[in-house]
């Protein structure tokens, strides 16, 4: 009986996981979460042009927005979209593993398996890569379906998961046209049909012509704001960051964020006062020799993130691709295509694992499916067998159950410190110094729904920065010391003394000076 209704049994276990959990985890906000909740925010509050991201994508922005506008919390209706996803990665799980050989019971405990881990993927962080990894699953499921080829809805299905790929993650555009090609022409090449070429040109017209026509709306919104033709920021911004050197484009010790209700620069980069050096350009020797070293780092840290996936995950990639060249199953070929190409692109820049999460639970399936025809033809049985899938299931726990275990609790400081600003009304345009780590002062920003200021030369000496501050009306300053020594220096400077109050929360061992 569990096993005939393991979908729904399945659920209702995650789902009271989810709300057992919630209160351990509903403090994390991670830095990228800024901008997908000022999106909504904006929205929400129907100041939709500055709502138009050039960085953050939209989708998963869009999706939250009756929730906000129904009274709830940014952060809270992040995390309780965050959840729901989940319920739907867990369909996509059962239904990927229903078109593998796994018998009944490993099917059933696959699903179980997987529920730690999109724990783990909900409460991660507030927006965006959970979406993409269901979305991931969903398109693959589309193209693994029965006579995937000969059916245009379900290419044309494919156009608008590629679409969506797209408006949750600007990466999803550039991965999809290369992707969805792929897989047309090696079913063109491995098929006998006589129709075969004019399958693959019409799939690729309704595949790539619907992804273009549901993404041209938003690409002509960001080219009628930005005056610039593209798919999104985030390409350019990153190969700027790890690619090319930049130089800033203003005198100005402080400049401003965005706009003057943003929390922070963060909000969109793309009114950074930054730009790349002149001169720099992509086929440059120089640049190339970069982006080769750039790429060959990144895939060393791509393996890292596989083996933080399970520290089998490298070695289910390359078995599945034995597997395929000497069994030729269609589902273990499309799995291993799509692990393989989802982390290419971002090898040019930048790799991290939550942007091939995907990847993990493909890897869970299709392994599962190598495992069992292993055992079964090595004639493994018994405690042995159980010892091998012992390994293999807790091989893709590690990373889940210690993050879970690890993130319990975290950022509960920054909530006080909120709390600690807004009975003290510290609200209004903030700077921060540059001799910590500063990372929170935003979200304390968006907490309290304030703004910080960028500090373009940290090194300049402290009147200055307070003259600056006085110039363009920032109200606070905030100052974290690392022992009392930095600190008694500190308080004989130009900025402490000018100070019309100094706040002590009690926390990052920080100092909130209130300057007029």
């Amino acid at each position: 009986m569990f096993q005939q209704y393991r979908l729904p049994i399945a659920s209702i276990i995650y789902i009271a996981f989810c709300l057992l959990l919630f209160p351990a985890y509903r403090f994390i906000f991670d830095d990228d979460g800024i901008g997908y909740m000022m999106v909504a925010r904006r929205l929400a509050e129907g100041d939709y042009h500055n709502a138009i991201s050039s960085y953050w994508s939209p989708l998963h922005s869009w999706l939250v927005l009756p929730l906000i506008k129904s009274g709830m919390a940014e952060i809270a209706a992040f995390k309780i979209s965050n959840f729901i996803i989940g319920v739907f990665i867990l369909v996509q799980v059962h239904r990927l593993s229903n078109k593998t050989a796994l018998s009944d019971l490993l099917k059933t405990v696959l699903l179980l398996v997987s529920i730690p881990i999109i724990i783990y993927y909900a409460i991660f962080e507030i927006a965006a890569d959970i979406l993409f990894c269901l979305l991931i699953l969903v398109y693959t499921d589309l193209i693994t379906s029965r006579d995937f080829y000969k059916r245009p809805l379900l290419n044309l299905l494919c156009g608008v998961a590629g679409a969506a790929l797209y408006l949750t993650k600007a990466y999803g555009f550039p991965f999809f046209i290369l992707h969805f090609t792929i897989i047309q022409i090696w079913h063109f090449i491995h098929s006998k049909d006589v129709e075969r070429k004019k399958w693959m040109f019409r799939n690729l017209a309704l595949g790539i012509g619907s992804l273009l026509l549901l993404s041209a709306p938003w690409i002509w919104i960001l080219y009628n704001k930005f005056h610039v033709f593209t798919i999104g920021y985030t390409g350019k911004y990153n190969m700027n960051v790890y690619l090319y050197t930049r130089q800033l484009t203003t005198t100005e010790l402080v400049t401003p964020p965005p706009y003057p209700d943003s929390p922070g620069n963060w909000e969109d980069p793309w009114f950074d006062p930054i730009q790349r050096t002149p001169g720099e350009y992509y086929f440059r020797p120089d640049i190339l020799v970069k982006q080769i070293r750039l790429f060959l780092s990144n895939l060393i840290e791509a393996i890292f993130c596989f083996n933080r996936l399970s520290f089998l995950a490298s070695a289910i990639l390359f078995i599945m691709g034995i597997y395929w060249f000497y069994q030729r199953n269609k589902n273990i070929f499309l799995f291993f295509l799509t692990s393989a190409i989802l982390p290419l692109g971002y090898l040019m820049v930048h790799i991290e694992t939550r942007f091939i999460w995907a990847v993990g639970l493909l890897l869970l399936i299709g392994g599962s499916q190598l495992l069992q025809t292993l055992l079964n033809r090595l004639h493994i049985r018994g405690s042995k067998a159980l010892l091998c899938w012992c390994i293999f299931f807790g091989s893709f726990l590690i990373t889940p159950v210690n993050h879970l275990k690890d993130a319990a609790g975290e950022n509960a400081e920054l909530f006080q410190l909120a709390d600690f600003a807004r009975e003290k009304n510290i609200r209004g345009n903030y700077l921060v110094s540059d001799n910590a780590e500063y990372y929170f002062v935003p979200k304390l920003a968006f907490l309290t729904r304030s703004s910080t200021w960028l500090l373009t030369k940290p090194d300049m000496p402290w009147e200055d920065h307070l003259t600056a501050m006085r110039k363009h009306h920032i109200n606070y300053y905030f100052y974290r010391y690392n022992n009392a020594r930095e600190l008694q220096a500190f308080m004989q400077g130009a900025l402490y003394k000018a100070a019309y109050k100094v706040h002590d929360a009690g926390l990052y061992n920080l100092l909130v000076l209130e300057i007029k």
